[in-house]
């Protein structure tokens, strides 16, 4: 089962993306996520409400296992070849945990999947429910023979 994981850079702060929910299924992502992304509405990431007009960049990952799995990989690699790294120096000595130790980094193990969910901006489908409203032709019909029926009353034809 595939796993999937929001990063989100915030337009306050710049840096390096923040991972607000991660081991989603699918349906868990459209419906904690990206559904509110496209309606425009705040998100509750655990406890912390993310601002939609708060947000400068969207990532989504998908990944094989969960985040700290993958992460634990990561971690693997990163020591291994620091290691590496440090066998072949005779003189400089690298000494870091390496990567995989932020929830950030699980955008290193993954796939980015944004554009398969999130293809406009935050609340495009918001804006557009008046206007998909106002050209239904159940509402375009009821509004022209309201406004016919207006007019000949109006002009005393009827």
């Amino acid at each position: 089962m595939p796993y999937y994981h929001v990063l989100v850079t915030f337009t306050d702060s710049p840096k390096d993306p923040q991972c607000v929910l991660d081991d989603l299924s699918e349906q868990e992502l459209k419906t904690k996520f990206v559904g509110l992304y496209k309606k425009g509405k705040d998100i509750l990431c655990d406890k912390d409400v993310v601002r939609i007009g708060n947000i400068k960049s969207v990532q989504i990952i998908r990944t094989n296992k969960k985040s700290e799995d993958e992460r634990s990989i990561i971690q693997e690699k990163s020591f291994k070849r620091i290691e590496e790294l440090n066998r072949q120096s005779d003189s400089i000595t690298i000494i870091s945990p390496g990567y995989g130790y932020s929830p950030g980094d699980i955008a290193v193990a993954g796939e980015d999947v944004t554009s398969q969910y999130i293809t406009r901006a935050p609340g495009h489908e918001a804006s557009n429910f008046i206007f998909s409203l106002l050209n239904n032709p159940w509402v375009m019909t009821i509004g022209t023979g309201l406004i016919l029926a207006a007019l000949v009353a109006w002009l005393g034809l009827g």
